[in-house]
């Protein structure tokens, strides 16, 4: 069937802001192509850093690029970067690498076997553009349900930073966070 956004969005538009998206991946080749799917909709940009993986993840990626190119005269092949990067267990590197090649006024950060939830999927362009106004508001938590095996854990909320200006610098190995939070 036919898929139509959310929201409408208008690079050309002085009023917008450019988004990007940051995902992290690695051994997801089951869920990839449906998570780029719903997300690519509502991002200027999405950029892929895959940490090597084995299975058939990478694929995966170039299959939608290259099905959502043929079938949508609004997809451009650039508006999707893919990146291979071993992680070395360093996440603050891989955040970094992924601003370093973004071109978004804010960024917003998913892991890819995150969702979002659909309130924020319909508001998020608008609270970044109203974030945008607010010269200093930088770093936005936001708060995360942890499932483990399909079950609810009794950690809510789990705020985690994933929503930021250009420009902001993680830090910490792990348990990273934007530079102005340390």
């Amino acid at each position: 069937g036919v898929k139509f956004p959310t929201l409408l969005i208008q690079p050309n538009n002085p009023q917008q802001v450019k988004l990007s998206m940051i995902m992290l991946t690695k051994n997801n080749e089951t869920t990839i192509y449906e998570q780029i799917s719903t997300l690519e909709p509502l991002f200027d940009e999405l950029i892929i850093i895959d940490d090597m993986s084995k299975d058939n993840t990478i694929q995966e990626i170039k299959r939608y690029i290259t099905e959502e190119s043929q079938k949508s005269l609004l997809f451009t092949k650039d508006k999707i970067k893919f990146f291979l990067k071993n992680l070395n267990n360093d996440f603050a590197s891989q955040h970094n690498f992924g601003i370093s090649k973004s071109t978004g006024d804010w960024i917003f950060f998913i892991d890819s076997d995150e969702m979002l939830e659909p309130i924020l999927y319909q508001n998020l362009r608008k609270m970044v553009i109203s974030l945008n106004k607010e010269k200093h508001v930088n770093v936005i938590a936001l708060p995360r349900i942890n499932l483990i095996d399909g079950q609810r854990t009794q950690v809510y909320p789990d705020y985690q930073f994933r929503l930021h200006r250009k420009g902001i610098k993680w830090v910490g190995i792990i348990h990273e966070v934007p530079e102005p939070v340390k």
